[in-house]
């Protein structure tokens, strides 16, 4: 599938019109409805994003890319808003690309697009699933995101990016964390530092069948239930789907090590009942709450698989709010640290 950017018309014209000349020293496109193109590919087909700077000309002082993955409901441009003004408050706006994919659902607040890329019930982009076969080539999510970094590894288009940060709260915490296990070594990604986001995340994929023993805190076994098929994916690595199974598992697992992420986590995000957090029983066997869940993947990496370059960082008095957790001091951090 030939990837080709559509063209920048919304925004360049609204720039333009708001006296913004078209030159390297403009100001980033932050409002939702002005900065919203697609990434075209053959056939018409198409992932709709919102950028804060064309992806079709050069961008010479672009040094970092933000590629922030929004929640359940579907809200990318939401999520482009929040952290654009992360991004200012920062003092990092005029170096800095935001990008906001949108990976939309059936059923969402939003219809998808003619040519949109969308998934169907039961098909979830948080895993890597296949898109809907209401738009063939039926695309895995992760895919898309595996060109749209390939666009932002052309040096003709960014000559000096040296970072892409990859950030997801809540659904997208799920989507960033798996991506991470399964995304491929790039060769034309050598040169920039990749880190991984994920923040806040109903569930996580564990590298092995080991949970949290909740009869010994800290401890970890292999629950005796297969009627919980905790280990099913996308909690776990068995039945695959289509993404994840041709790849080795012992090399996903030796790359996910290696690379740097972070754990973002409310302090507050303790409610074992909120909106949107799994019940499933494979959810539930990672803990009780989204916090409790995260800090127990971490334990599970310190005590099965050391070395690694990941980082658990929790936010204080913050609970499932994705602007107040990339806003907060800590956040700001990890999300702009070299």
């Amino acid at each position: 599938m030939k990837l080709k950017i559509l063209s920048w018309l919304t925004v360049s014209v609204l720039l333009i019109g708001g006296g913004c000349p078209p030159s390297r020293a403009a100001a980033p496109c932050t409002e939702p409805a002005a900065c919203r193109t697609d990434m075209g590919f053959e056939g018409g087909h198409r992932l709709t994003l919102y950028v804060s700077a064309p992806l079709d000309r050069p961008q010479p002082d672009i040094r970092r890319a933000i590629v922030v993955i929004h929640g359940t409901d579907g809200n990318a441009d939401g999520y482009f808003s929040t952290m654009a003004r992360a991004a200012a408050m920062a003092g990092q706006a005029s170096g800095t690309l935001v990008i906001a994919p949108r990976f939309i659902e059936a059923g969402d607040r939003d219809k998808p697009a003619p040519g949109e890329f969308f998934w169907n019930h039961g098909a979830d982009w948080r895993a890597g699933d296949l898109s809907s076969r209401d738009t063939p080539p039926r695309v895995s999510s992760f895919d898309l995101m595996n060109r749209l970094l390939e666009t932002l590894a052309d040096r003709a288009i960014f000559p000096n990016l040296a970072a892409i940060v990859l950030a997801g709260h809540s659904a997208g915490g799920q989507f960033v964390q798996r991506y991470a296990i399964g995304q491929p070594e790039n060769p034309a990604l050598a040169g920039v530092q990749l880190s991984y986001i994920v923040a806040n995340p109903s569930s996580y994929l564990y590298l092995d069948g080991r949970r949290p023993d909740p009869a010994k805190p800290g401890a970890f076994t292999i629950p005796s239930s297969s009627a919980c098929q905790a280990n099913r994916f996308k909690y776990g690595f068995e039945q695959p789907n289509s993404y994840f199974k041709p790849q080795s598992v012992d090399d996903m697992i030796a790359r996910y090590r290696s690379r740097r992420v972070v754990y973002l986590l409310g302090e507050a995000d303790t409610n074992p009942n909120a909106a949107n957090l799994s019940q499933t029983c494979a959810a539930k066997s990672q803990g009780g709450s989204r916090l409790a869940r995260g800090k127990n993947f971490m334990a599970s990496m310190d005590a099965f698989y050391q070395p690694h370059a990941h980082r658990l960082v929790t936010v204080p008095l913050v609970g499932h709010s994705s602007m107040r957790m990339f806003q907060s001091v800590r956040g700001l951090r990890v999300l702009f640290e070299d």
